[in-house]
Formats: structure tokens, C-alpha cells, sequence
């Protein structure tokens, strides 16, 4: 069963625009994030609609694929990349699960991804996998920015939301913006509509939730610093001084 990673990768960015060319010690965020990536026999191509990070990537010879149409998000980038590139009539391989990686995980590594995928592949009656880390900090769990994630006792998702849940908790799951698709269930996804809890809440997972899709989940322990603004950029310095990493 083979999985293929896609990493959309948007030049623009409405709090941190060029965002994919960022340097962080020296290295820009979208070439950190591919190289972790692309240390496996794992299929792993870079999702772009802009020219700057086309040239870009090929200045370290990294798999890009152009997909210029106007989308509302990443993961229908992906799946039109995948419809594309992948998806013919001649193809020479096929794939069991599109992994969706988001392009400002800097500290994200395949180990992780290779966990996930094992995770998917031996709970078949999962739609989407997904990941999430236990958090105990308190202005975290209050911000709006920040995913929250409950689970069942059967590892599926139950519900996701940017307000604090469950209400009252010390420890509380964060969810990860990491999934594993089965292929017809990202097709699914993407051909549906936008659900009113998914608008409501501007969670993509909800639509996939309302359609009936399960979501399994795995926790991590991993650090992972995501990048939306440059602050974070700056933790992320921070973070690999203080490990003696480059």
C-alpha cells in the first residue's frame, strides 16, 4: 500500500506573506520542511501556485508541481494536483493514501508521518488519520488560533473545534494539521459542499465529520512549532540553538 505526501505551498499568506521563502537560520521554511520529508522511499512532491517558490525549489532539486487554479484551501490543492498528475489512465504507480502535509511545520519529521501512515493502514475502517499532542497550557487552550481535538475511546475523533474543549480541562489535545486520506475519501471531501458547522467553525475536519467520514487519531510527543507569523520563526531559531540542530 503506498502513500504519497503533498505539501501545499501558497507564496501569499495573510499574516506572514512569502511565508514558504522565510529563512530560518538560514534555511527557508518550505526547504526544511521537504528535506525532513524526504528522507524515506516515500513519494513527496511540493504543491505551488507561484513562480518565486517553483525556482525556489528547484534550486535544491526538490519535486514541485505547479497547480495555479484558484482553491479554497490546501486540500483541494492537493486533490487537484493528484487528479492531475496522478490520477491517469496511464499511470505507471498507484496510491493508497495522500498524505497532506502542511507547508510551516519546520520540526515535522518522517518518523512521525511513518506513524501515522502504520496507524492508517492497520485501522482500515478510518477514512482520514490525523495526528494531535496533549498540551497543559492554559492561554493555548483559550486561543481561538488553536486547534482543540476529543476523542473517543476507540481512537476516533468525536469533535474538533477552535474553542477550549472539553470545557475545564488541565489537559487538553491539540490537534495537528497532519492527515492521511484515503484516496476516495479525499475525492469525497473535495467534491461536497462546505458543511454550516465547518463555516461556522472554519474547521475543514468538520465537513469531513458531517459527511459521515470517521477520523482516526494518533498522539504525538514530538515538538512541533508551527509558522504562521514571524514570531514563530523566532521560537523555531530559538528551539534549534537550543537542541544543537541546524
Amino acid at each position: 500500500m503506498n502513500p504519497l505526501i503533498l505539501i501545499p505551498a501558497r507564496y501569499e499568506s495573510s499574516r506572514l506573506p512569502g511565508k514558504p521563502l522565510k529563512l530560518i537560520a538560514g534555511k527557508s521554511l518550505i526547504q526544511r520542511v521537504y528535506e525532513n520529508l524526504a528522507q524515506s522511499d516515500i513519494d513527496v512532491f511540493i504543491i505551488t501556485d507561484s513562480q518565486k517558490i517553483e525556482d525556489h525549489l528547484k534550486g535544491f532539486n526538490a519535486e514541485v508541481l505547479r497547480v495555479d487554479d484558484e482553491t479554497k484551501n490546501g486540500t483541494e490543492r492537493i486533490y487537484l494536483a493528484y487528479k492531475r498528475y496522478f490520477d491517469s489512465e496511464d499511470k505507471s504507480k498507484t496510491y493508497d493514501f495522500i498524505i497532506n502535509v502542511q507547508g510551516d511545520e519546520p520540526l515535522l519529521t518522517i518518523k512521525l508521518i511513518n506513524q501515522l501512515i502504520s496507524f492508517h493502514k492497520n485501522r482500515p475502517e478510518f477514512d482520514i488519520a490525523t495526528v494531535y499532542r496533549e498540551n497543559s497550557d492554559n492561554e493555548l487552550f483559550n486561543d481561538l488560533n488553536t486547534v482543540k481535538v476529543v476523542t473517543n475511546p476507540d481512537g476516533s475523533c468525536h469533535y474538533f473545534s477552535r474553542s477550549p474543549i472539553p470545557a475545564g480541562s488541565k489537559v487538553w489535545k491539540q490537534h495537528i494539521g497532519i492527515y492521511s486520506y484515503k484516496v476516495k475519501a479525499l475525492e469525497e471531501y473535495c467534491n461536497a459542499p462546505l458543511s454550516e458547522l465547518s463555516e461556522q467553525e472554519n474547521l475543514e475536519q468538520l465537513k469531513a465529520l458531517d459527511l459521515g467520514m470517521k477520523i482516526g487519531a494518533i498522539m504525538t510527543k514530538e515538538e512541533l512549532i508551527g509558522v504562521d507569523v514571524q514570531e514563530d520563526i523566532f521560537r523555531v531559531e530559538s528551539y534549534l540553538k537550543d537542541k544543537g540542530l541546524k
